[in-house]
């Protein structure tokens, strides 16, 4: 008997320990009014010092920058209007120790030359002194070309890669350019390719722990596309290594394949560059398997390179429950997300999207017919797919998921992702175009999932904006919200 009540309380203390850690906490900012000034919103992440969030009035984040910065607790604690040199425009806000980097370019037409350099703002919101990183030809820097910067996570390596005309209309020249700490020039490299600028797409760019760059970039198959089919794009993975002090270039996917979408992740633990993505057998849209590849990146080497077809009967299970799913293949499925594992394998978090454009007639107050178009956009469910180190698939599962929207760009569809050690957390609103509920669904390990309601909408009117959050923390995102139709700041906690 005694025995028995002994192992009973341990139950419930394993129990409750374990719900203790399952726990979530909501920490909400002050409410604001939506001005144009401040219409979006972009979260720089969280330091000792505290949160930073930039606002602006234009998505595109160039010119006209408002910097807050929070409490733990989300007490706003200062905001400024950040200053920018006359003519310049932001490539990007990175987070520091003890404060954020900007990193600006402007036209300097006395040289002439494209003039990129930064400054640190502290945790005061001060702005210290303007350092030159580098300087690129205006004649060859085309205004349309984005400038990739990224910091490692160590915060110890800057890179900065872009793409420039070479020395005729059919080539272009990609650059990668580093920094340390110290913001000094580590090294700077050239690859001449065949293909012009306006062909090249730099999709990604991570700098890792050891000082090595690695860009992901595609280019148009010559003579592949048809009428009615997508363009076959051919990918490659651009790295260098700080090593031996070179640059090395790896294909990726086969002639026997089409890439549908493909991503890739820094490794630092494992020291593993995994790049995954979807794959069909035709130019269309139909998902037939997924793909990784582990590159090592202290021997420069492929050491895993794995395609593998999708288990019919997953995909007739997650297409079975879809709205616009007829066939027995999933379709549209869209990486979202590539996350390392600790064995070397990654996760591919991917979401079904789709865009519907309508055409219809009304009638006008003089009775004339009129015609006009709306698009319709559409966030349907959540696949997740672990694969381990050998690239073979340990667990794939999906989330149910349906968002409807017209005419707004998806900006309150989608999800948020906390990745914890523990589990993956998908925040997401039910219903984005009436007043719904905030849900959240858990994926464990294991990918079983479990999902509830995270805040009721009798509660409170609240629309998320995934595509302007952020994880901040190991266990903490920091998510854009109107809550109320007012914009105010969601820090969700586990």
């Amino acid at each position: 008997m005694g025995n028995q009540i002994a192992r009973t309380y341990i139950f419930i203390f394993l129990s409750t320990i374990t719900s203790l850690l399952q726990a979530q906490q909501i920490d909400w900012s002050n409410q604001q009014k939506v001005k144009n000034k401040t219409s979006y919103t972009k979260v720089i992440g969280e330091n000792s010092t505290g949160i930073f969030v930039a606002r602006c009035k234009n998505g595109d984040f160039l010119a006209d920058i408002t910097l807050e910065k929070y409490k733990s607790n989300l007490a706003l604690d200062n905001s400024i209007d950040l200053k920018q040199p006359y003519g310049s425009v932001l490539e990007s806000l990175l987070l520091l120790p003890d404060g954020v980097l900007v990193v600006a370019s402007a036209r300097n037409d006395s040289v002439p030359k494209i003039d990129v350099f930064c400054w640190k703002v502290d945790a005061s919101l001060k702005s210290g002194p303007i350092n030159m990183l580098t300087r690129i030809d205006a004649s060859l820097f085309k205004s349309n070309t984005e400038m990739n910067v990224h910091l490692s996570a160590n915060k110890q390596f800057l890179t900065i890669a872009y793409i420039t005309a070479g020395s005729t209309k059919e080539t272009g020249t990609i650059w990668m350019k580093g920094f340390d700490a110290n913001l000094q020039p580590r090294f700077e490299k050239m690859v001449n390719v065949q293909y012009a600028p306006a062909d090249i797409v730099l999709s990604n760019m991570e700098a890792d722990n050891k000082g090595n760059a690695h860009l992901l970039i595609d280019y148009p198959r010559v003579n592949s596309r048809k009428r009615n089919e997508k363009e076959l794009r051919d990918f490659f993975i651009y790295s260098y290594f700080a090593a031996t002090d070179r640059v090395l270039e790896f294909s990726i996917g086969t002639d026997s394949f089409f890439i549908n979408d493909i991503g890739f992740t820094v490794n630092n633990q494992a020291g593993i560059l995994n790049v995954a993505g979807t794959y069909s057998l035709e130019q269309n849209n139909a998902v037939m398997g997924t793909f990784m590849y582990a590159i090592d990146m202290e021997s420069a080497l492929v050491k895993t390179a794995y395609f593998e077809p999708m288990a019919k009967s997953f995909s007739s299970k997650v297409s079975s429950t879809m709205l616009n799913e007829t066939g027995p293949y999933l379709t549209d499925l869209y990486i979202r997300k590539v996350i390392p594992r600790s064995d070397g394998g990654c996760i591919l978090i991917t979401e079904k999207y789709s865009e519907v454009r309508q055409t219809y007639t009304y009638y006008a107050a003089n009775g004339f017919p009129q015609t006009a178009s709306r698009t319709e956009f559409k966030y349907d469910e959540i696949v997740v797919i672990s694969k381990n180190a050998e690239g073979k698939t340990q667990f794939q599962e999906f989330i149910k998921k349906n968002q409807s929207s017209i005419n707004d760009g998806g900006y309150y569809s989608s999800f948020v992702l906390l990745n914890t050690p523990e589990k993956l957390h998908f925040i997401y609103s039910n219903d984005v175009s009436n007043e719904g509920d905030i849900m959240v669904s858990s994926m464990n390990p294991l990918g079983q999932v479990e999902t509830k309601i995270l805040i009721k909408a009798i509660s409170y009117y609240v629309l998320l904006m995934p595509k302007e959050s952020k994880q901040i923390g190991y266990n903490a995102s920091l998510i854009c919200t109107l809550k109320d139709r007012r914009f105010t700041l969601l820090k969700l906690t586990y």
